[in-house]
């Protein structure tokens, strides 16, 4: 009962949550197009990877905005030559990936 109490008094609680991950999700994104206007070229999965993690976000927080930029016609993926492709809408940002260093997806800006 007493923990249904506790949770009960915070009244913007979720709300708060939810804001805090969408500005950290938005701060994620505009590094990710900050990195691509800046270096005009591809950026690899496993190089979101570590982008991720230096600035403390989980691969499929990574994996979410990719999506999301995807979706929204910002960027493309493409493979190591620089064809467009899809790739079934995988982007290999995990940890197997980077410790392999195995490059499998490159995204740049449309």
């Amino acid at each position: 009962f007493k923990k249904k109490a506790e949770q009960s008094l915070d009244l913007f609680g979720d709300h708060l949550i939810e804001y805090d991950k969408q500005i950290q999700f938005s701060y994620l994104e505009e590094k990710i197009i900050s990195i691509l206007k800046d270096r005009n070229v591809v950026i690899s999965n496993v190089e979101l990877y570590k982008l991720g993690i230096i600035n403390e976000f989980l691969p499929k927080h990574i994996n979410s905005v990719i999506k999301d930029l995807k979706k929204n016609g910002k960027i493309v993926t493409c493979s190591q030559n620089g064809d467009i492709t899809d790739f079934g809408g995988a982007t290999y940002i995990d940890y197997e990936h980077y410790k392999r260093v195995d490059k499998k997806v490159f995204i740049k800006l449309k």
